[in-house]
């Protein structure tokens, strides 16, 4: 961090960015959310987000729709769903950041099933589902 003191600009950036997320703020490319789905943005407006305001929507309704049947490892998604492994595990990524997916076990292995909070919310997940996949 010292050799950022010499360019003030990228210093100030980078504690800007240090003391938002110390705070419980997400950093999004060019979004900056609250972290506490209580009183930052809904988690319908996240789901929305992730399942249509994104490249990867249709794969992560995908992969909900797969878990929701049978809660699955990254391994054996990638083999239901014919996708690589590794996009399997950044889609798994960005769902769990999201709050959409929690992992049971090891890293290595782990089961992913829908979160509480996305049960909650499965009606408008499934409407999403339809219009994406």
């Amino acid at each position: 961090m010292d050799v950022y003191r010499s360019y003030p600009s990228v210093y100030k950036a980078i504690r800007m960015v240090v003391n938002i997320v110390k705070l419980g703020w997400h950093v999004d490319f060019d979004t900056v959310y609250r972290r506490d789905r209580n009183s930052g943005i809904s988690m319908e407006s996240v789901l929305w987000y992730v399942l249509t305001g994104t490249r990867g929507g249709s794969n992560r309704a995908r992969i909900l729709q797969t878990i929701d049947e049978q809660p699955r490892n990254a391994n054996q998604l990638a083999e239901t769903l014919e996708l690589d492994y590794k996009t399997i595990r950044h889609h798994l990524d960005v769902l769990q950041e999201n709050g959409i997916v929690t992992r049971s076990g090891t890293e290595y292995g782990a089961i992913y099933l829908p979160t509480e909070q996305a049960r909650a919310h499965w009606e408008l997940i499934e409407q999403i589902c339809e219009q994406v996949t």
